[in-house]
Order: structure tokens, then sequence, then C-alpha cells
């Protein structure tokens, strides 16, 4: 299951946090070399895998990592329970908003607050930030509350700076729309397009503010992009075919724009992801030797430590490359 997938639909699944440590929880990976390939393409990411799986989990989603080295994320356990986490130096703390059915983390700030969404039994999706115990809700005023037929309804977080500038996603009826919120003021953002776009989804964000990762939809078509003030530059995979469905998922950026991990799909739930890392702006791939159905980075800091995700015939279990010195 690629989890982010789901989310031009709406479907974007989101974690909640509960506290607990417990030693490890993660297991060492394997080393992957790279180098060139025949034609000069570049080679694969090359580095040590390490696998992070929650303790008592069936799946495990990180969708970021701090330049300290912070893990954070979601995860589900067999019962169909799903919080968000944050993994410090092998302690493990469950993230949850009081007021959520699920939740996910998606951003940790400076002062160690923790940005997130979640869900609520109406399937309307809100932002939050955990301020150590202490929950604000985030919603942009022009959200619909309720779902349609395809989207939940209202607002999800999907990435935080360290100035606490939010990017994210709202309903809007039938559409998707982007945002950007600073300082309590949320600025709509659309892919521009003939005939507009009905899908605009932001992903990411760099830790000055001015480099937002995102996704659209024109025409039964996906375009992953990058938005520097206004200005949008397509950034699809040169891997991924042209075909409705098709899309390219652009998921972090590292804080000084150095880095981008993300991951292509052949369609919507149909294929398996096939991840990558930009840099310098080359499309380098990253795949987990485990991930037999698909891997899906995530995340990136400035060190070039990646995470994300990959999916087997049992799980899905989370992954951390540290690259070859």
């Amino acid at each position: 299951m690629a989890r982010r997938i789901g989310a031009f639909l709406g479907t974007l699944a989101l974690a909640a946090v509960a506290g607990g440590a417990v030693a490890g929880g993660a297991v060492a990976g394997g080393a992957v070399a790279g180098g060139a390939v025949a034609g000069g393409a570049p080679g694969p990411a090359s580095g040590t895998f390490r696998t992070i799986d929650r303790p008592g989990a069936l799946r495990t989603w990180p969708e970021g990592i701090t330049s300290s080295g912070a893990v954070f994320g979601q995860f589900e356990t067999a019962q169909g329970y799903m919080a968000g986490f944050v993994l410090r130096r092998g302690r493990w703390t469950t993230v949850e908003d009081p007021l959520a059915t699920w939740s996910t983390v998606v951003g940790i700030l400076a002062s160690g607050a923790v940005v997130g969404d979640y869900l609520v039994d109406d399937a309307t999706m809100h932002g939050f930030e955990d301020d150590h115990g202490r929950f604000r809700t985030i919603n942009d005023p022009r959200a619909t509350p309720q779902p349609t037929a395809t989207t939940y309804g209202g607002t999800s977080v999907n990435a935080v700076d360290a100035a606490g500038v939010l990017v994210g996603s709202f309903a809007k009826g039938r559409f998707t729309r982007g945002f950007v919120e600073r300082d309590g003021r949320f600025t709509t953002v659309d892919y521009p397009g003939v005939g507009g776009s009905i899908f605009t989804e932001l992903t990411s964000v760099d830790a000055a503010g001015t480099e937002i990762l995102g996704l659209s939809e024109i025409g039964r078509y996906f375009q992953a992009f990058v938005e520097h003030g206004r200005s949008f530059v397509r950034r699809n995979s040169p891997a991924q075919p042209r075909r409705v469905g098709a899309a390219t998922f652009l998921d972090g950026v590292a804080p000084t724009s150095t880095e981008i991990a993300g991951y292509w799909t052949r369609g919507q739930f149909t294929s398996s992801a096939h991840g990558f890392v930009i840099v310098k702006g080359r499309f380098i791939p990253l795949n987990d030797p485990d991930g037999t159905y698909g891997t899906s980075p995530t995340g990136v800091n400035d060190a070039g430590v990646v995470v994300g995700y990959y999916d087997t015939a049992q799980s899905v279990r989370g992954f951390e490359l540290t690259p070859a010195a």
C-alpha cells in the first residue's frame, strides 16, 4: 500500500501520537552500492539501509527526518489502530490528537512542538499542533467540511518549515486546493493550466519557506511541480509514463533545498512505487532491496539521510538510508 497515492483523492492517511520508550525498534539493513549505468544515466543511490519498524505495528510510514535525525510519521497495528509517531535516539513517542479517529505527524518545530493532521468520524480532516501536550486545531477557513464521494472534507497539513510555515491542501466542494499558512494567514495556491486545476496539493517546504513541492491534476493527468514565488516548474520523473493515473510524488525537500525525495507510480493503486532522490537536477533511483512491492522515499535532511517506506507481501516497513561517505 502506497499511502500517499491516495492523497490526490483526499484519502491521505494521517496519524496520532502517544508515548512510550522501547529499546531499539529498528533493525540493521544492508549496504547498497551505487554508480553509473549504461548511457551515462545516474546509478542507484548508494549507502546503508536501516529498517524502521514501530514495535507492535503491522505498518510503519515514516514521513520525514529532522536535521538532528528524529524520524516522524504514522503507524498502524493489526487491529487497525492508526496513530502518529516520533522516533528520537531509539525512543518512540506516539502522538494522537484527542479528537481523532486517527492522526499523523508531518513535522517537528525547533521548539519541539509537533505538527500533523487527523481524521474524525465524519470523514473531515483537520490539522493540529501539539505543543508539549497543548493541542491547537488548524483549519483553512475556506475549506468545505463535508466529505464527497471521492474526497475527505476539511484541511490536510502535509509539511512545516523551521519557522512554522505550513503547507497542505483543503477541500472546496469537489475540488482540492493547496494552501500556505504563515502566522495564521492562509494563502490559496492553485497550479496554473488551461481550464484550471481540479486538484492541487502542496506536499513539502524548505527551511526558508520559499521552495514548495506539490502535485496537481489537469485534464486527467497529474503534474508534480516545484513552486518559487508563484513560479511553477514541472518536475515529473523522466521514468514516469505519460498516461492517465500515472503520477510523480515529490514528498520531501531538504531544509536547504539540496535534495528532494519522492517516487513515481504507473497508476492509482495499480502498480509499485519507484523511489528516487533529485540531486543537482538529476533523478537518482532509490529502492530498498527488500521492497518487493515498491519503495516510497518521503523525506531527506541536509546530511542526505533519506527516510520512507517500502511494501512487502505482508506489511509496510519504514527505512532510513544513510548515504555512502
